[in-house]
C-alpha cells in the first residue's frame, strides 16, 4: 500500500486550543489606566496623562485598542476592582484576538505581588501579554516574564512599606486621641470656616435622646428603636445597642490599634456626659435580655415577660392563621407548654386584680397616707416655718425702720444703708428656702391619683397600648413572672414595692376601720406605738412613704380618670425607681 505525502490531509486531526480565536487576523489590545485615591483622581490629572501614553504605546505597536477601562480610582491592593474585572471579563467574553492588555506602569496593572504574578501567568497561557510603557518587554519570553514578575514584586513591596507607615501614623494620631477615618452614627465630617471639623448631625440628637431614655426611663432598647422609628431615625435595635456600648459618645477613643487602651478624645465633641454613658450601661446589665429581633405584636404582650415554670424559657407568642387566634408557648425543644392568648391574658387580668385596692376602705387608706406624708416631713415642715418666721421677723425690722425715716429720727442714708443689709439678709434666707422643696407640692391631689390607678389596676392594662401594657407588667412585676402551665397559675417572684405596700394598707385600713377615727390620729394604723401591731406596719409605712417620696418627686400629675391616661401618667416615674 502506497503512502499519501501529502500531510495536509490530517490537519483536521489537530487539537483545538481553545484561546485562539477565530478572526480575520488582526490583533487587538485593551487599555487600563487607574488612580488609588478619590483625591489623585480629581486634583492631579493622572489619568489623562496614563491615557495620552497608553494610546502612544498602541500607535508605536502598530496594534489597535478595542476598548478602554479604569479611568477612575480603584486600588491595585487587590484584584476585586469592578473596572479591572470588567476588563477582564470582556477579554474572556469578546470575539475578537485581543493579545495585549496596555499600560502606563505594571503596578498600574496591579500590586499585590504574587497575585499579579499568578495572574499574568494566567493570561500568558491564554496568549495574552501586559504591556507596560515605562517598560516594554516581550513577556512571552521567559527572561521578560522573569523581569516583570520582579517588578510586580517591587511595587508589592512599596506598597507594604506604605502600609507600615500608614499604619505608624495613624497609631500615633489614635494614641493622641484624634479620630481618623470613618465616624460612628450621629457624627459627620463638616468644613466650619476653613478647617473639617468633626459635628454632631441631626441623628446624634436622635441618639442623645436614646441614652436619656435608655438612662433615666429605663426603657427597653427595642422600645426606644420604635420611638425613635416615630421621630424619623430608622436605627435598629441591634445597631442602637451597638451604640450605648460605643465609648465614642461620651467622648474617649477606643480603637483596635490601641491594644485594649482608651483614650479622651481631641477633635470631636462628646454626644453624652460620662456618668449618663455609665448609668445607661447600667441599666443595660441590670435588664438585660436576649436581643429580639422579631417585631412587636400587641396581641401578645406578655411575650418575654412570662418564663416556663419548667425549664425557665422565657414564652414567646405567634399566631395560627387558620383561626386567626394567637398563642404563647416555651420555645425550649421538648417542652410541649402552649396556651391560647386569651387564657393568659384573663388569668393576668385575674391576678393584677389581687393587687388593686377595693372601693370600701379607699377613704381611711388616703388619710393614712397623708398621715404618713406628714410624718416623714415634719422636720422639713418645721424648717420651712422657721424659715418664714424669721422672714416676717426682718421684714418687720424694715418696716420699724421706715417709720423712724418717716419721723425723721434717722437720715436717709442711714435708712437706705440698713435697708439694704436687711433685703440681702432676706435673699440669703430664700436661697436657704428653695433647696427645702417639698418632695411633693400637691399630697392630696397625688394620693387620689395613686389610690385611684391601684384601683384600676387590671382595667388600666386592658385599656392601654402595647407599650402601656408592658411598661404596666414591668412596674407591677419588676423581675417578669413564670408560668406552671399544669396547674394554669402565675408565679409572681417579686411585686413593686409601692403597690404591695398601698394594698397591704389597705387590708389595714379595713380591718382598723371601727377602732380609728378622724379625732385619733394618733392611734392611725400608720403611727401606731409599739406593742399593738409594731414594727411590721411601722416598717411597711416607712418603706411607703419613702418609696412615694423618692418615686414620684416631681411628677407632674393630672386627673384624667381613663385608665390608659392615668397609667401614661405616671408609669415612667414609678418604673425608674422601681
Amino acid at each position: 500500500m502506497k503512502t499519501n505525502t501529502d500531510l495536509s490531509l490530517f490537519q483536521s486531526f489537530l487539537p483545538i486550543e481553545k484561546h485562539i480565536k477565530k478572526n480575520d487576523g488582526t490583533v487587538y489590545a485593551v487599555s487600563y489606566t487607574r488612580v488609588s485615591s478619590k483625591e489623585q483622581f480629581e486634583t492631579n490629572g493622572s489619568i489623562e496623562s496614563q491615557e495620552k501614553i497608553v494610546l502612544r504605546l498602541g500607535e508605536q505597536m502598530k496594534v489597535p485598542v478595542l476598548a478602554k477601562f479604569g479611568g477612575t480610582y480603584e486600588s491595585a491592593k487587590s484584584e476585586e476592582r469592578k473596572e479591572f474585572q470588567r476588563m477582564l471579563s470582556f477579554i474572556e467574553k469578546s470575539k475578537q484576538n485581543i493579545k495585549f492588555i496596555l499600560v502606563s506602569d505594571n503596578d498600574r496593572f496591579s500590586r499585590t505581588g504574587p497575585n499579579a504574578i499568578f495572574l499574568a501567568e494566567k493570561l500568558r497561557n491564554k496568549g495574552i501579554q501586559i504591556v507596560a510603557a515605562s517598560s516594554p518587554m516581550d513577556t512571552s519570553t521567559t527572561i521578560g516574564s522573569f523581569q516583570q514578575n520582579i517588578q510586580f514584586l517591587f511595587s508589592h513591596f512599596d506598597n507594604q512599606l506604605r502600609r507600615e507607615k500608614t499604619i505608624r501614623g495613624m497609631m500615633q494620631k489614635f494614641e493622641k486621641g484624634y479620630c481618623i477615618g470613618c465616624l460612628p452614627l450621629g457624627y459627620e465630617r463638616k468644613m466650619v470656616g476653613d478647617e473639617k471639623q468633626i459635628v454632631i448631625n441631626k441623628m446624634g440628637e436622635a441618639i442623645k435622646k436614646a441614652f436619656k431614655w435608655k438612662a433615666e426611663l429605663g426603657l427597653r432598647t427595642s422600645e426606644i428603636s420604635l420611638r425613635l422609628q416615630k421621630l424619623g431615625f430608622n436605627i435598629s435595635e441591634k445597631r442602637l445597642s451597638d451604640t450605648f456600648h460605643n465609648v465614642f459618645y461620651c467622648g474617649l477613643l477606643s480603637n483596635k490599634m490601641l491594644k485594649g487602651k482608651i483614650v479622651e478624645g481631641k477633635n470631636w465633641e462628646a454626644l453624652v456626659s460620662k456618668e449618663l454613658f455609665l448609668k445607661a450601661n447600667e441599666v443595660l446589665k441590670q435588664y438585660h435580655v436576649p436581643h429580639n429581633y422579631h417585631k412587636e405584636d400587641e396581641h401578645v404582650p406578655l411575650r418575654r415577660f412570662v418564663a416556663c415554670a419548667k425549664c425557665g424559657t422565657m414564652w414567646t407568642g405567634y399566631i395560627v392563621k387558620a383561626k386567626r387566634l394567637y398563642y404563647y408557648k416555651c420555645n425550649k425543644k421538648g417542652c410541649k407548654c402552649n396556651l391560647s392568648a386569651a387564657s393568659m391574658h384573663e388569668e393576668f387580668m385575674e391576678l393584677l386584680q389581687k393587687h388593686e385596692v377595693a372601693a370600701k376602705p379607699v377613704e381611711l387608706l388616703k388619710k393614712q397616707l397623708q398621715l404618713t406624708f406628714e410624718q416623714m416631713n415634719q422636720t422639713l415642715f418645721e424648717k420651712k416655718s422657721e424659715i418664714e418666721n424669721r422672714r416676717k421677723e426682718l421684714t418687720g425690722k424694715i418696716d420699724k425702720a421706715e417709720e423712724r425715716f418717716i419721723e425723721g429720727d434717722i437720715d436717709r442714708e442711714t435708712y437706705h444703708r440698713y435697708r439694704t443689709k436687711i433685703e440681702e439678709q432676706i435673699a440669703e434666707i430664700s436661697k436657704e428656702e428653695q433647696k427645702l422643696a417639698i418632695p411633693l407640692s400637691n399630697q392630696e391631689k397625688f394620693i387620689n391619683f395613686s389610690v385611684e390607678l391601684c384601683q384600676n389596676l387590671s382595667r388600666a392594662w386592658a385599656s392601654g397600648n402595647l407599650h402601656a401594657k408592658q411598661k404596666l407588667q414591668r412596674v407591677v412585676f419588676p423581675e417578669g413572672l413564670t408560668y406552671d402551665h399544669p396547674n394554669h397559675t402565675y408565679r409572681t417572684p417579686r411585686v413593686n414595692t409601692i403597690f404591695l405596700c398601698i394594698t397591704q394598707l389597705a387590708r389595714v385600713s379595713a380591718e382598723n376601720k371601727k377602732r380609728n377615727t378622724p379625732k385619733g390620729k394618733e392611734n392611725s394604723a400608720l403611727v401606731a406605738p409599739s406593742g399593738i401591731e409594731p414594727e411590721s406596719r411601722a416598717s411597711e409605712t416607712l418603706i411607703l412613704s419613702v418609696v412615694l417620696r423618692s418615686q414620684l418627686r416631681g411628677a407632674k400629675i393630672k386627673t384624667s380618670t381613663s385608665p390608659a391616661v392615668l397609667l401614661s401618667n405616671i408609669i415612667t416615674s414609678i418604673h425608674q425607681h422601681s
